[in-house]
């Protein structure tokens, strides 16, 4: 969920809702509130969901965002896993 402006409109929806995720967390890391945590992340976003699992996309912009993500993982010293909503 967020809101964009035009500046992402060429963009599709699984990259809006995941670079919209990706960005929260690096607020929530600088501000240290994710240091060593274990997050779970819930989605009914299939594609996005998948380029984590297998760490690749064969979108750029998606693997650009899989990236920052684990990137991320490792400079708090944490685990992110993103689950299917029909898995919980």
């Amino acid at each position: 969920m967020g809101i964009w402006g035009r500046d992402t409109e060429d963009n599709s929806s699984n990259y809006r809702e995941f670079a919209n995720l990706i960005e929260t967390l690096e607020t929530e890391s600088a501000n240290g509130s994710l240091d060593e945590a274990m997050l779970v992340v819930a989605t009914n976003n299939s594609t996005v969901e998948s380029a984590v699992y297998k760490g690749n996309s064969s979108n750029k912009k998606l693997f650009e965002l899989v990236v920052r993500l684990r990137l991320l993982e490792l400079k708090v010293g944490g685990k992110f896993i993103m689950e299917s909503l029909q898995d919980i």
